[in-house]
């Protein structure tokens, strides 16, 4: 950008507004942009830079550096140079806000808080160490926090090319000093090398003094101060905060060891802690109680991973249920990745534990690959369209299920060598499948056609396929079946559409009885099962919250089959899909690492609406076309928040311990109606706009989820998942005359915009499998004749999210995929008893890099707003989990 000429009032080609603070790095101005009409923030840099233009090169390299990470947590900064009156100035991201230092003002900050603060700046850092940038001069003067509480870090990279006048700092050269007092590190103090994990020093120093209102190095003086810093430690956490969980202390002692190696090996793992942290302890920040021998343990050897640390506090902590037995006391545990492809799932480990297949599309193509667990390498195995592979008991051949490209039917089942060579065709229409423990019969799934749907089957053959007979079916879907390992029963994951009501269902292998076993409530989606030895227990993974989509800490469960019993014995920072477990008991399972982002797309313009690490999903527009109303766990906890669609003003709408999702506006933009499980289970709630007032107006019992408002905002329309009483149900806003108007497997309700009609999710086509849109009246549930089926080439775990009417109400608009398999959103003309699958036409939202995964139309019909999903998938191994390390069913080659 070519500069002007610098006068009273301008700086460069911006005109300066007002100044903002001053400093040793110099003053601050806000500015004004008019080439692209923002406001910015603009800093005048000390006089002696802009006369040495070797400096200011240097200065130009890593701010450009800096500004090429564009993360969230860290302002962006447009433009160094130098204006016609020889003044340097440097043009960045203005930030409408407070430091951090302002803002601790006030003392110690709750737990909660406190917390909400450090993960973000945590992961601003992880981000840039990642790039191999340092900040050097990281203290609370650096750090904003906007009026929506995100943290944006300052200066990033800057410090060792800025000589600075403060009496704390000096310029990065060989034998001097770089930072401030009080927030250096020992070998910053020393003057000697330094790198990321000095940021982590004074991310301890900062962490320290958010949690207890004092610096944790202070001394009369400067020099006093930098020998506390290398001699001496601070007061003890648990002395002068002892409100504080334990494993936070632990974070915080790591980050001010005093040996740089003490520390953490990458700054990503500090990241993810705080964020195990932040997830599992409530708003209060009250210490957990650990027991004494655990923390002594701990104590002894500082360096362990602070998530293991973590897992006994949160353990410990656990609330459970009164079916749920309190669990044995628990060892320390471990995670580790096994794969680093980001596209590996469903894993299967071989009987003799030397080789784990799995699916991966990370060439592009859906394939089954084996991996040597011991010496790690990995080939391609199949050709593709393929996943759920799983072992023969003898280890030779890997049974997989292969998707017809075409989708007319189910998937077919195969079988190959795992030395290669050419596979073979053992079933058709299968969509999951597990081979007998004397390996001479198949259990699989597949569906049933009935009258107005389909069923789940359950079915069992011999092992080269012939004679298959059904052994039992189900009215809510089946996946995974595993057989126990004395060949007496099999378990599969049954689901009825939310996650919060899986569960697993044990099938006799001879008689085809069947028995649903309890799900533990408030829980979200949960894995396959393995078997223990005896036979007489069920171990799985199961999410913490509902809002498993974007990725959940998670329980291991131990189920016994007979009773019922529920024990937690574990815990996982991942919660996963696919569930096996090696001989010596080592759990492995299909990870997550996803965020969520919106972004609204009009015409050939795209622009981001939110951006970061959240997930922020369900976009509904507001009437008024004003704001959009989405879910988001930013703040820890799923809630709902709203965004200006003219200036990007993020507020938050709710704010409950409990999960808030799924949001909706009454039509006249007054009202707002959700799905909370503040009650213990998910039910549909009713506000005013901002959130007040908030009331229950479903009693399920189970799962109410979904709610859409009618045009004259009389009734509101859910689906429930209670089995019960499942399908689409109406009832009216004051929570009085609840009425069953669709009874079916239904799921994803949504309104026209004259209130008549409903459009809605059904599980199953009888000829594919796949999910289709009916569309039933509102006034008495009949159908209107229309089907509408939702197309998917390609496993996606992204869910796919509710149908939306086009304003006019003349066309729905709902998630499939198109011929390369990509999400994104398909429009088709709605007559009532009328084929008109021939207008079916995208309307947008096909990203290869973002699944989309639900959607907003703005009330003009010009706008799209998208959640575009982003995810790694990666297989990653649980170990020393008790009741699983030593109960383990034991593979035999």
């Amino acid at each position: 950008m070519a500069t002007a000429a610098a006068t009273a009032d301008s700086i460069g080609p911006y005109r300066a507004i007002r100044q903002l603070g001053a400093g040793g790095m110099g003053e601050v101005f806000l500015a004004h942009d008019s080439e692209l009409g923002r406001n910015i923030a603009i800093k005048l840099l000390p006089p002696d830079l802009a006369a040495d233009g070797e400096q200011l090169t240097r200065l130009r390299n890593e701010a450009r550096n800096a500004s090429a990470l564009n993360h969230p947590n860290i302002v962006t900064i447009y433009e160094i140079g130098r204006d016609d009156s020889a003044r340097a100035f440097m043009a960045m991201e203005y930030v409408d806000g407070q430091t951090l230092r302002e803002l601790m003002r006030g003392g110690a900050m709750p737990v909660r808080k406190a917390l909400q603060i450090a993960v973000q700046l945590a992961d601003g850092l992880a981000a840039a160490h990642k790039r191999g940038l340092v900040h050097r001069d990281l203290k609370p003067e650096n750090v904003m926090i906007t009026s929506d509480g995100v943290v944006k870090v300052l200066d990033f990279g800057l410090a060792k090319s800025v000589a600075v006048n403060d009496n704390d700092t000096n310029v990065s050269e060989p034998g001097t000093l770089v930072g401030t007092y009080g927030y250096m590190s020992p070998e910053q103090a020393r003057a000697g090398e330094i790198d990321y994990r000095s940021d982590q020093f004074a991310f301890g120093s900062i962490l320290y003094e958010l949690l207890t209102g004092t610096r944790a190095f202070d001394g009369t003086s400067g020099v006093e101060t930098l020998f506390m810093v290398v001699r001496d430690e601070p007061p003890a956490l648990s002395i002068v905060a002892p409100h504080v969980p334990a494993p936070l202390r632990w974070i915080v002692d790591r980050c001010l060891s005093k040996d740089p190696d003490d520390r953490y090996v990458a700054t990503r793992d500090l990241a993810r802690d705080l964020q195990y942290i932040r997830d599992h302890f409530s708003e209060t920040g009250v210490a957990t109680p650990i027991r004494e021998k655990d923390s002594l343990a701990i104590r002894a050897k500082k360096s362990w991973p602070i998530a293991a640390a973590v897992v006994i506090a949160v353990i410990a902590a656990a609330s459970v249920t009164a079916y749920v037995r309190q669990p044995e006391p628990r060892s320390i545990t471990s995670e580790r990745y096994l794969t680093y492809s980001g596209n590996d799932y469903s894993p299967a480990v071989s009987p003799d534990g030397k080789l784990l297949a799995f699916a991966s599309s990370r060439d592009g193509v859906q394939r089954i690959w084996l991996k040597q667990v011991a010496g790690g390498g990995e080939v391609a195995l199949t050709e593709g369209i393929d996943d759920f592979p799983r072992f023969t008991p003898d280890g030779a051949s890997v049974l997989y299920v292969r998707a017809d490209p075409e989708r007319r039917r189910p998937g077919s089942l195969w079988r190959v060598a795992v030395v290669g060579g050419e596979p073979r065709r053992v079933l058709d229409e299968v969509t999951t499948a597990d081979v007998s423990p004397d390996g001479t019969e198949i259990a699989f799934t597949r569906p049933v056609p009935v009258k107005g749907g389909a069923l789940a089957g359950i079915f069992v053959a011999g092992i080269d396929g012939a004679n298959a007979r059904e052994l039992a079916r189900s009215d809510v879907g089946t996946l995974h079946p595993r057989w126990s390992p004395d060949g007496k029963s099999i378990a599969v994951v049954i689901t009825r559409g939310g996650r919060v009501t899986q569960a697993a269902l044990i099938i006799d292998a001879a008689t085809g009885k069947t028995k649903e076993l309890a799900a533990p409530p408030k829980a979200g989606e949960m894995s396959s099962v393995i078997w223990t030895a005896d036979s007489k227990n069920v171990i799985y993974v199961r999410a913490q919250s509902v809002e498993a989509v974007v990725g959940s800490s998670a329980h291991v469960i131990r189920q016994n089959v007979k009773t019922d019993e529920t024990e937690i014995v574990g815990w996982t920072s991942h919660n996963g899909l696919v569930l096996d477990a090696m001989r010596d008991g080592t759990l492995v399972l299909d990870v997550r690492s996803p965020r969520d982002n919106l972004r609204a797309i009009s015409g050939a313009t795209e622009r981001w609406i939110t951006r970061g690490n959240s997930s922020d999903r369900q976009p509904s527009y507001a009437p008024d076309g004003k704001a959009v109303l989405f879910s988001s766990n930013r703040s820890g906890n799923l809630d709902l928040w709203s965004i200006a669609t003219d200036g990007g003003t993020v507020r938050r709408i709710t704010d409950d311990g409990a999960e808030d999702w799924d949001p909706g506006f009454t039509p006249d933009g007054k009202k707002i109606v959700w799905s909370s499980g503040r009650s213990g289970n998910l039910e549909i709630w009713i506000a005013n706009a901002d959130g007040s007032d908030a009331k229950q107006i479903s009693h399920d019992g189970v799962d109410a989820e979904n709610p859409t408002a009618t045009a004259d905002g009389q009734w509101i329309v859910y689906c429930s998942f209670n089995p019960a009483k499942s399908g689409i149900w109406k009832v009216r806003a004051d929570g009085t005359q609840a009425t069953h108007i669709v009874k079916a497997r239904t799921s994803l309700p949504e309104v026209s915009p004259d209130g008549q009609y409903v459009a809605y999710r059904l599980a199953f086509d009888t000829r594919t499998a796949q999910p289709l849109v009916r569309v039933a009246r509102v006034s008495d549930g009949k159908d209107m004749g229309v089907s509408i089926p939702i197309r998917l080439l390609r496993r996606t775990s992204a869910i796919l999210g509710r149908t939306r009417w086009m304003p006019d109400g003349k066309a729905i608009a709902f998630l499939a995929q198109n011929e390369e398999g990509i999400n994104g959103v398909f429009v088709q003309d709605f007559v009532p008893n009328t084929d008109t699958s021939a207008t079916r036409r995208p309307l947008g939202g096909f990203d290869r890099e973002r699944a989309t995964e639900s959607f907003g139309i703005a009330p003009d019909g010009k706008t799209l707003t998208v959640a575009g999903w982003e995810q790694l998938f990666s297989l990653f191994s649980i170990e020393g989990v008790p009741g699983v390390t030593k109960n383990i069913a034991r593979k035999e080659s």
